[in-house]
């Protein structure tokens, strides 16, 4: 089983990556906002969960511990697969889905593609007790986070623009301050 990767970016596809290692091309899956950082020839480090099927092997790859992790256990939930998982990734970051997780946060979570009311209910059934809530986020600051994603987005700009500057945020900040924060790194 492949655990991990370190190589250079070769191509940079829809859903991924070929990422060259020791002449070696992997094709590997990543979330889109990962995705967003990346260029061609960049070296790249990742951490990998290989899936096996019938018909393929398939890699997963994550650029942090609680990515992987976070993966791993929503993969273990009855309904949510690899693809939904990674696509739940690719909207909100780790900490973002275990609060709302553990915040029984149904509203939110049924806006992540895949994801309907009684998977929702599955997954917080499943995982509350499992997962441990980010004390460094507190709900306003998610909520402020949320409210200035919608409001980029309704401006035009794409969920891997936003991604790559508002991941960058580690202070609390008003929905205001983050749009403003946003707007001005943006091009």
């Amino acid at each position: 089983m492949i655990a991990y990767l370190n190589g250079t970016v070769k191509y940079i596809l829809s859903d991924g990556c070929v990422l060259e290692v020791n002449g070696v091309g992997y094709r590997v899956m990543l979330n889109a906002r990962l995705r967003a950082e990346l260029s061609l020839g960049r070296r790249l480090e990742l951490i990998i969960h290989t899936a096996f099927s019938s018909d393929a092997i398939t890699l997963y790859g994550f650029s942090a511990q609680p990515d992987y992790e976070l993966f791993t256990r929503l993969i273990s939930v009855s309904g949510i697969g690899a693809k939904t998982a990674l696509a739940m990734l690719s909207k909100m970051s780790a900490d973002e889905i275990i609060n709302a997780i553990a915040q029984k946060n149904v509203a939110l979570l049924t806006k992540l593609p895949g994801l309907g009311k009684k998977s929702v209910e599955r997954l917080i059934l499943e995982l509350g007790d499992k997962l441990k809530p980010s004390t460094t986020t507190s709900t306003v600051d998610q909520q402020s986070m949320r409210d200035a994603v919608d409001a980029l987005e309704a401006l035009g700009y794409s969920q891997s623009e936003i991604a790559s500057v508002l991941s960058k945020v580690d202070e609390p900040l008003s929905t205001e301050e983050l749009i403003k924060l946003a707007l001005r790194n943006l091009h």
